[in-house]
């Protein structure tokens, strides 16, 4: 049983009434109305309040309209700030049973312009989750069956097969979004980098899809980032099993040790027990369970570089992320983990509200109020919310 402080549910309403006092800068889903539709609708499933769910469709409304008007404030297709946000959106409000629509004649030229899109943007290795082309690949794998979307999926796989780039040590993908020069950065982030791409793959293999590819992708995938293990040292500050990133020529930055959602050993636990779990592979798993046990002894700054409640890089994030290494493992460790950063994500809450942290930005589900407010929503109500789903969790 988790006991929060009896204070954390007035900073959870004074985080919410600052949210929904402050405007919505976009459409997008990583920090517009696409995002508060998902804060919203999970709101309404922690407290059952019916006005969180009226406000829901009212933004979905007003994105339709801008959408048919021609005055969309959404950018592109990726998934983070495009048009891949709204189908997704609309997927899941559709299987959670709070719309009544056929999505395949209510998304399907979105689909469409977002199956050419993925092609495009895997020809330029823009592959990004957030960003760029994996980002379509998962909604398209939310939306299975489908015999549409499967044509669609397993032409993108082809696609991303022949851009695959082949090592003796297995293979990994390139990814830029911004600056070129990224492209030769091997990035292992659940946020922009091969861990996400992986546990995508991880899904696709488990329904079927260009099966044959698939798997050799995510085995030889998996084979080169458990090649980039490295011994830890507590004693030295070495806190760190994988890097952060590296040069195809084997050389890395810095070390970096930020434990947290957007990167870190955290990524790479979740996507060997998604794996192990998919494959039956028990070494697979046993190696996911050293990864998150030692993880859980990392708890303070310096161990994680985490410093706020910020659900990206911050408390909210890691105290998600073991509950979903809990689901997982059922170990109570990860259970008690998610309590000590969800108690650490209540009290920062109140400190960042005060010291404004999140000004300008508090409808962000990755960095602003929002993604706070609904994980210790989750603690307090000790609900399953599905928001997550589109931060892999």
């Amino acid at each position: 049983m988790i006991i929060l402080d009896e204070n954390i549910e007035t900073t959870v309403w004074t985080a919410h009434e600052t949210i929904i006092s402050s405007p919505v800068p976009d459409d997008s889903l990583l920090n517009g109305k696409l995002g508060m539709i998902l804060y919203y609708h999970s709101m309404f499933l922690a407290y059952q309040r019916s006005e969180f769910a009226d406000r829901a469709y009212q933004l979905l409304e007003e994105i339709f309209a801008g959408l048919n008007s021609g005055s969309t404030a959404l950018s592109g297709a990726s998934l983070g700030n495009g048009a891949c946000g709204l189908t997704y959106a609309v997927t899941l409000l559709k299987k959670n049973g709070f719309l009544d629509t056929d999505l395949r004649a209510e998304l399907g030229e979105l689909d469409a312009y977002l199956h050419q899109t993925a092609l495009q943007e895997i020809e330029k290795d823009h592959l990004d989750y957030l960003h760029g082309a994996f980002g379509i690949i998962w909604y398209f794998t939310e939306r299975l069956p489908d015999p549409v979307i499967q044509a669609y999926l397993e032409q993108i796989i082809h696609k991303l097969y022949e851009r695959r780039v082949v090592t003796d040590q297995g293979t990994w993908f390139r990814n830029y979004i911004i600056d070129p020069a990224e492209k030769e950065e091997i990035n292992f982030s659940l946020s922009h980098g091969q861990c996400a791409f992986l546990c995508i793959l991880c899904d696709l293999l488990e329904k079927g899809i260009a099966e044959n590819k698939v798997r050799y992708l995510l085995m030889e995938g998996l084979r080169f980032i458990k090649g980039r293990l490295q011994q830890i040292d507590f004693q030295h500050q070495q806190y760190s099993f994988f890097p952060l990133s590296m040069s195809p020529d084997g050389s890395m930055p810095p070390m970096n040790h930020r434990l947290a959602w957007c990167y870190g050993d955290l990524n790479e636990a979740l996507l060997f027990y998604k794996a192990g779990h998919l494959l039956h592979d028990q070494h697979m798993i046993k190696f996911a369970d050293l990864i998150g046990s030692t993880s859980i002894m990392r708890q303070n700054t310096e161990a994680t570089l985490c410093t706020d409640s910020h659900f990206c890089h911050g408390t909210a994030g890691l105290a998600q992320f073991y509950h979903t290494l809990y689901r997982h493992t059922g170990w109570d460790k990860y259970n008690t983990a998610r309590e000590y950063w969800g108690t650490a994500t209540a009290r920062l809450l109140a400190r960042d509200i005060d010291a404004r942290l999140f000004a300008g930005k508090e409808n962000s589900l990755l960095v602003g109020l929002t993604g706070p407010v609904l994980v210790l929503s989750s603690l307090i109500t000790n609900e399953e919310l599905p928001w997550t789903g589109v931060f892999l969790l």
